[in-house]
């Protein structure tokens, strides 16, 4: 999914202690607009799983590319030590790459539909666990376990999940552009990331969350290096 994603990270950057120093500000954005409504503890069983198909076939590549970025961040981890910062900001990559269609008008932020597509698969899988759902057990791809890999990163929620795709689109534009070189990146690409230094004043529709060491510790520490070959640190 992301090619450049070993051999860039290997580089420590200034863009990477900027967006780690950013994570700290995020309470001060600006008001949420509308309010998110997709609850599925209210859904029945059949509900559930007619939203888990749709939401699915309206994203065929979602699955191969977690199963591709999984592979590539293990690649690059090697049990590393890391900060839980660095690992939020370098995992912003995999939800920035959903977001390529955000908009941005008059500092009105709205993300790709796919980021709350995503966040909606990660709260049906995270039903059907809670409820022990037979889909788990069927499921040969095992779809779930892939999506709520990711989703853990974001605190099992769309708001983290959100938080992510957005910290992610200037985070995914600098690692393609110092990639091929920063005198290739494109009058678009530039801008981008120039935008994205001022998203303390955008408008969103999420209210911005961002999980912390204390949270990695409750969820399993082990887990995310069994998962991801990091050793988290503070």
């Amino acid at each position: 999914m992301i090619k450049l994603f070993t051999s860039t990270l290997k580089r420590k950057s200034t863009w990477l202690l900027q967006g780690s120093l950013a994570l700290a500000s995020l309470g001060a954005l600006a008001p949420a607009q509308a309010a998110y409504n997709y609850e599925p503890s209210k859904l029945s069983i059949e509900q559930l799983e007619r939203n888990y198909s749709k939401l699915l076939q309206q994203n065929p590549q979602l699955i191969e590319q977690i199963k591709q970025y999984l592979f590539e961040y293990t690649q690059f981890g090697q049990n590393r030590d890391i900060t839980t910062k660095e690992f939020l900001m370098q995992s912003s990559i995999f939800f920035g790459s959903l977001n390529n269609k955000y908009k941005l008008n008059n500092n009105v932020y709205t993300a790709d539909p796919k980021v709350d597509q995503f966040a909606q698969l990660g709260a049906t899988c995270l039903e059907f666990a809670n409820r022990k759902a037979r889909i788990l057990e069927t499921d040969k791809n095992h779809s779930c376990s892939f999506i709520l890999a990711m989703y853990m990163l974001a605190g099992y929620q769309r708001d983290g999940v959100q938080t992510l795709a957005m910290l992610g689109v200037p985070t995914y534009v600098y690692y393609n552009v110092k990639e091929k070189g920063v005198d290739k990146a494109s009058q678009a690409e530039m801008q981008t990331v120039k935008s994205f230094e001022k998203w303390n004043t955008f408008t969103l529709d999420f209210k911005p969350f961002i999980v912390d060491y204390n949270y990695f510790k409750n969820v399993g520490v082990d887990t995310v290096q069994k998962l991801f070959k990091v050793v988290l640190k503070p």
